[in-house]
């Protein structure tokens, strides 16, 4: 790779970044789907399908989305993502789960190889 000066350098990397945004975002979902799955047994249906990866040219992350009606058994009153009750230990007949402490974890050690093995595919020499 050649280039005539400093400006096209930073323009490389950053397009480089930025293109690989949506896929560090989805390997941050495939981490939160995978801790959902090994935390949350005998529930089914939306709560394995609410995480969304989100990115930017510069950012990538996941989170839950409320994407359906959950409602409470108890009052029968809207309540969103029912995560927040996974992780406080307040739904029926479970602990508290760490969901997100251990997909933050998960993501602190393994996204930033991932990025680096796609900025190295990309020819961006990154030691």
């Amino acid at each position: 790779m050649e280039f005539n000066n400093l400006n096209e350098v930073i323009n490389f990397i950053e397009n480089a970044v930025s293109s690989t945004m949506p896929q560090v975002s989805q390997d941050i979902k495939e981490i939160m789907d995978d801790e959902t799955n090994s935390q949350v047994k005998g529930w089914s249906g939306q709560i394995f399908n609410s995480v969304e990866p989100i990115s930017t040219d510069t950012t990538a992350e996941a989170e839950f989305k409320d994407n359906g009606k959950w409602y409470s058994l108890i009052t029968g009153d809207e309540v969103g993502n029912p995560i927040k009750f996974l992780e406080a230990g307040s739904t029926w007949n479970r602990d508290a789960s760490n969901i997100m402490e251990a997909s933050f974890g998960k993501c602190n050690e393994e996204i930033p190889q991932k990025l680096k093995n796609y900025l190295l595919s990309m020819g961006i020499p990154i030691e």
